[in-house]
């Protein structure tokens, strides 16, 4: 009798620790078990990258990413895939930061390259900047 007791509490506590593991499982990417590879397919997201110097706009960029890309990678898929679009950095102590967009070279002594989302300043540079989808970003050539 109580080595029947003891297996169905054994069992009891089995079935509790399972719903407590498969409940509290972190969100997993979605996978897509149709191809060959297994690759994980995540889901495209936009965002509009606007650049401004002298007052013009120099280029209007929609370009899709993926969650959790920076700012910087999705700039290099951008220079990679559409040949109107390049941008110079230059690394310093902080981070990198842009030195030219579109052949524009900002004057050090007096400009720098500023980043708006969504028309707010960023505090940030591009390396450290993950966008949400249908973000808008500006690069603004600023005087200073």
């Amino acid at each position: 009798m109580k080595k029947t007791i003891l297996i169905s509490i054994a069992i009891l506590l089995v079935l509790i620790l399972s719903i407590v593991l498969l409940t509290n499982r972190p969100n997993q990417p979605n996978t897509d078990n149709s191809g060959s590879d297994n690759s994980i397919v995540y889901s495209q997201e936009n965002i509009i990258i606007n650049v401004i110097a002298q007052s013009q706009n120099q280029g209007i960029y929609m370009v899709e990413f993926n969650k959790g890309q920076s700012l910087l990678s999705i700039m290099q898929k951008l220079k990679e895939t559409d040949n109107s679009f390049n941008y110079l950095t230059e690394d310093a102590s902080f981070g990198s930061f842009i030195k030219s967009i579109n052949n524009i070279e900002a004057n050090s002594s007096n400009e720098f390259w500023n980043i708006k989302i969504n028309g707010s300043d960023s505090t940030v540079g591009i390396s450290d900047i993950y966008p949400n989808n249908n973000d808008s970003i500006s690069f603004n050539l600023t005087s200073f």
